[in-house]
């Protein structure tokens, strides 16, 4: 009898042991986990927390479950909390994001998802939920947005006034053509610097555009790109006056059709300003034909010039031009990142195969509108 009283002790001491150890591992696992919970009662007292939810004011569990130290200590806005708690009572919330007041006195963010607790009578009492410290996140997109902000300011500030510096050097330049007596030999040079002040504002045009592409949210249409290159070849013409742009398009409107938006006018403007920009004549000539793509949702509009042509390490260039990359013109960076928008892609090569010299085409991979 006295024996099987010992194994029976021995028996208890084991379970009560076991009992300890699973608790220590279980509180252990409580402690170590990345998300803070919490637990409180119907007077809005902490009764349970871990240390990551701790950790968001700044205290140590013991101090967060100290009688005295609840919410309204802890999370800042009187008038917020009570809202959140009395939602609480009529539903689950998730993804709640509040202030809460670090034991510094410092003011810091959360992200909270909270419910009410009921006994199995139903009686209430309290709340339990978990959070996480998104402090350092909040200030992060905050920061991002307000650069953003300055750096649109800055732009619209800059394109304004170079603008206007433009237009008065453009007014003096043109006026000292218009001078009979001025040499020949000074009049190509300045013809040129025309030609340059209308490249630096056609420049801060796209720069304006790219930044309106980046930002500008994503719906495309069944588009006729038709009249967009007519639009664009005008365009094109007028920022070029001392030449001449011939355009022959090789289909009629209404019969193609692409997936784009309102910005697709300014991916021909480019190619064609391309073209006409590098073009050693005073006569440009651009070929546009369509024909359909190897992939059936697809379609290509083919963009010949009969200028110097590209270097092939120039047109590998051209297909990888991003912000940031290397010698990357602002024009054709505009072409990549429109196309990127349309889920197309750009293909350069000699207009004829393997003679460079006698001009080059851009193939416009697009999608199909019908």
């Amino acid at each position: 009898m006295k024996k099987q009283i010992h194994q029976l002790i021995d028996k208890n001491q084991s379970q009560k042991k076991q009992i300890q150890e699973e608790t220590q591992e279980l509180d252990n696992f409580f402690n170590t986990m990345p998300v803070g919970f919490f637990r409180i009662d119907e007077n809005e007292n902490y009764i349970l927390v871990n240390n990551a939810y701790a950790e968001i004011f700044g205290y140590t569990r013991e101090e967060m479950l100290y009688p005295g130290l609840n919410i309204t200590k802890t999370w800042a806005i009187a008038e917020e909390k009570n809202l959140l708690l009395l939602e609480a009572r009529r539903k689950e919330l998730k993804g709640i994001i509040i202030n809460c007041l670090r034991k510094d006195g410092s003011i810091g963010s959360q992200e909270l998802f909270i419910k009410a607790r009921y006994s199995d009578e139903g009686d209430f009492l309290g709340y339990e939920g978990y959070a996480k410290d998104v402090s350092e996140r909040l200030e992060s997109l905050n920061g991002e947005a307000e650069a953003r902000r300055r750096a649109e300011f800055l732009v619209d500030l800059m394109s304004h006034d170079i603008n206007n510096i433009d237009q008065g050097i453009l007014m003096l330049l043109e006026y000292i053509l218009l001078d009979k007596e001025l040499p020949e030999k000074y009049q190509d040079p300045i013809k040129m610097a025309v030609e340059q002040v209308h490249y630096a504002t056609e420049l801060i045009k796209n720069v304006k555009k790219l930044q309106a592409v980046l930002e500008e949210p994503i719906n495309l249409t069944i588009i006729d790109p038709y009249p967009a290159i007519i639009q664009a070849s005008e365009a094109a013409k007028g920022a070029f006056p001392q030449k001449t742009l011939n355009v022959e398009i090789g289909f009629e409107a209404g019969t193609v059709y692409i997936l784009a938006d309102s910005f697709v006018k300014d991916l021909f403007f480019n190619i064609f300003h391309n073209s006409m920009k590098h073009s050693e004549g005073e006569e440009v000539k651009l070929d546009i034909q369509t024909t359909p793509s190897q992939v059936d949702e697809m379609v290509e509009i083919h963009i010949s010039d009969y200028g110097p042509g590209i270097p092939n390490e120039e047109k590998k260039r051209i297909l990888q031009r991003r912000l940031g990359a290397k010698g990357s013109g602002i024009g054709l960076t505009l072409v990549n990142y429109l196309l990127d928008r349309y889920e197309g892609f750009v293909q350069v090569k000699d207009r004829v195969e393997g003679q460079q010299s006698m001009g080059s085409k851009f193939i416009l991979i697009m999608k199909r509108g019908r």
